[in-house]
């Protein structure tokens, strides 16, 4: 080629130039970063006349496209700069061992940390490019105290990002090249898609060359980057817990060695905030005397608390909701005041394979009575607290749990708020629960994510934040017939602020993750109903958070009551007063208005149809419109009766003295299986005459006054 302007054959600095001007491709851009800062500054006129063309092969354009389609427009707005990477690096300690480091942190943490603010400004410049899907170019200069440093171009083109600098000093290039070179290999699309689980190391390379600049034809110095395929699958990374947040993720290598700072922890360093984003795990609950932190999948436990960091191990139940109470923490640490993690460094990790040591030699026999006082079975609830303390006498005290953490978002994590929310609403619709109103002394068997968003509603009201009955922040559900439609009418709205503001939110999906583990805490708990005995706890307990704790209530119940038994089948049992109507007729189904109305003192129980669809479907079953069987099963043990007409027709006017009511047919049975009563050759009891009802009505059990006890 022959070179117009800059003779870079003559060039001071051979070794870098020479490799120019013959075309070198380097396998390792560190090594490329280090033969640039071994250029004379002072000596080097083709550094300071001439300006010099980097393109570099990326994958955030693609990154992009596919969360535009997933998240909405706020989050892809912050996704580069929040986008987490898997940082390693190798330090040196005080005995001249060598440990390996391994740190989560944002785009930004990172750039900002090793590049001030130049990183900064890259890394936001680069997302506005990428973003507007344009290929014009982006100027821009980079000043230090009033100093102008470098003076460049940037755009996308033909999938390339297309960089046109001019620097005064070699280093100076080389923080260039670091920094893209970085940022190209931290954001990267998944190769590997027959794997579930994958962490690879992302790599790049860069064969630097001079080329002809087609404005000017001047020659000039032209570096071109290429990402390899993530190489290498990590087998090196000790086993660790931490592993279940990705369900892909590469790790960028720093070449060179790390500073000393201190004693580590085991598994994967990050900040508190981003620990708790990654997990998912936004709420504190106190457990055996110690706080840990819950999601709807996920458990963060402290195990270790040092000086200057804290270790954490991960528990994780990916199909349901995991039971903080059920967990095994070991020793563990006996922290309160889960606020000092905040300002310390995170470390999860402990391990994923583990010996029981009880009945080995590894273990002393020196066990001993406990010494534990005999008390009654008492629910401390985990406190409403966006940020306080677990069971603190404010409800609200917002500023940890903002929604600012969650926006720490890539396509390769495990845990995201938004796809938790949906998993809990979508099993909860699924649940019932058995509603007692002592007052009126009748009961409901209603769909859990109902009680639930009545509960939301109610905490609300308790707490002061209803203006009025139209400024309540939490949506409503319309009438409804099953646990789907309030799952279809709250899914979209998670991240709605039910107080405060920004960062100091807390959101619908916040609450209600308390209070589905508030409620996941009193199953353990309750004690199994029998003998004209319901068992269940307060709601009103449930949604305010007592720091004396909750005591399980018994309600005498009136003999006779066969439906005692789908206590034991419900998900939760609450006990309450004025509850009012949890099920009610549609429109005027019945012409006497006392027959639209359950009535009160009697100890019936109103049983929605889809609810007992779902206990029976848990049974094997499937509730049908025209049953061919009087005896629906509901458990192993119990049957749904289906005795005389439930939907019979209302004869009755306003000036009728009687009600449906005193018909012995409307009211249902609950009884106990027989034995053998599964079997082919069992006889079953069918229809006295084939019938139909409506699966999204409801069904009444209960005894009349004079009918003797079972």
């Amino acid at each position: 080629m022959k070179n117009q302007g800059t003779d870079f054959s003559s060039a001071h600095s051979g070794n870098f130039w020479e490799k120019a001007a013959c075309g070198y491709t380097y396998n390792d851009v560190w090594r490329l970063v280090q033969d640039v800062k071994d250029v004379n500054d002072v000596n080097d006129v083709n550094l300071r006349e001439s300006s010099i063309r980097m393109r570099f092969k990326f994958e955030i354009p693609f990154v992009i496209s596919l969360a535009e389609s997933e998240l909405e427009k706020h989050l892809v707005d912050d996704m580069i700069l929040n986008h987490v990477v898997l940082v390693k690096r190798t330090i040196i300690d005080p005995s001249d061992e060598k440990i390996t480091r391994l740190e989560a942190l944002t785009c930004l943490e990172y750039m900002c940390r090793r590049w001030g603010s130049l990183g900064e400004q890259i890394l936001k410049e680069t997302s506005t490019l990428c973003k507007s899907k344009s290929s014009a170019w982006l100027r821009s200069t980079y000043e230090d105290n009033g100093l102008s440093r470098a003076r460049y171009s940037m755009r996308v083109h033909d999938s390339k990002l297309e960089i046109i600098v001019r620097v005064k000093h070699a280093n100076d290039l080389a923080i260039f090249i670091s920094t893209f070179d970085w940022l190209c290999k931290a954001i990267r699309r998944r190769h590997h898609k027959n794997e579930a689980t994958a962490t690879y190391f992302s790599a790049s390379g860069c064969r630097v060359s001079i080329c002809t600049a087609t404005d000017s034809q001047k020659s000039r110095l032209c570096l071109d980057f290429s990402l390899r395929r993530p190489i290498g699958r990590v087998t090196e990374l000790e086993p660790s817990c931490w592993k279940h947040l990705f369900e892909y993720c590469s790790i960028l290598e720093e070449e060179g060695f790390s500073e000393y700072v201190g004693p580590l922890g085991k598994g994967l360093e990050m900040s508190f905030n981003l620990m708790v984003s990654l997990a998912a795990s936004e709420y504190p609950v106190q457990v055996n005397h110690s706080v840990v932190l819950v999601g709807y999948h996920t458990v963060l436990a402290p195990t270790r608390l040092e000086e200057s960091y804290v270790q954490f191990h991960l528990h994780v139940d990916k199909e349901q909701q995991i039971n903080p109470f059920n967990l095994n923490y070991g020793e563990g640490i006996q922290v309160t005041d889960y606020t000092r993690f905040k300002s310390l460094r995170c470390f999860v990790g402990w391990c994923e394979a583990a010996h029981i040591t009880l009945g080995t030699q590894q273990l002393p026999i020196t066990v001993k009575y406990s010494g534990a006082r005999e008390q009654r079975k008492t629910l401390h609830m985990t406190g409403f607290s966006a940020g306080g303390q677990a069971l603190s006498a404010a409800p609200i005290q917002a500023g940890l749990f903002g929604q600012a953490n969650f926006s720490f978002l890539s396509h390769r994590l495990t845990f995201s708020a938004a796809s938790v929310y949906s998993k809990m609403l979508c099993d909860v619709s699924n649940q019932v629960a058995l509603i007692a109103d002592v007052t009126a002394r009748r009961s409901w068997l209603v769909p859990k994510l109902s009680l639930m968003l009545h509960m939301a509603h109610a905490w609300v009201v308790k707490n002061g934040l209803q203006q009025s009955t139209f400024s309540d922040p939490i949506p409503f559900a319309d009438p409804h017939c099953d646990g789907i439609a309030v799952m279809e009418a709250l899914e979209a709205h998670g991240d709605i602020a039910v107080c405060g503001h920004d960062n100091d939110s807390f959101t619908l999906r916040s609450l209600f993750l308390g209070l589905s583990i508030n409620l996941l805490a009193t199953v353990s708990l309750t004690e199994r109903s029998r003998h004209n005995n319901l068992y269940g706890f307060e709601f009103m307990d449930i949604i305010s958070e007592p720091g004396r704790g909750a005591f399980m209530k018994k309600i005498k119940i009136k003999p006779g009551q066969s439906w005692l038994a789908l206590a034991n089948l419900a998900d939760a049992v609450i006990v309450c007063s004025e509850i009012g109507e949890a099920i009610a007729p549609v429109g005027d189904s019945r012409r006497k208005s006392a027959c639209n109305i359950l009535p009160t003192e009697q100890d019936y129980l109103a049983a929605h149809i889809t609810c007992l669809g779902c206990l029976a479907h848990r049974a094997g079953g499937e509730l049908v419109s025209t049953p061919k069987d009087s005896r629906i099963t509901l458990s192993q043990k119990e049957l749904w009766d289906i005795t005389g007409e439930p939907f019979e027709t209302c004869t009755h006017d306003a000036h009728s003295t009687e009600t449906c009511w005193k018909r012995r047919s409307i009211l249902q049975r609950i009884s106990k299986k027989k034995k053998f009563h599964s079997l082919p050759m069992q006889e079953r009891t069918p229809l006295s005459s084939p019938r139909s009802f409506s699966l999204n009505g409801a069904v009444v059990f209960g005894g009349h006054r004079d009918a003797p006890a079972p």
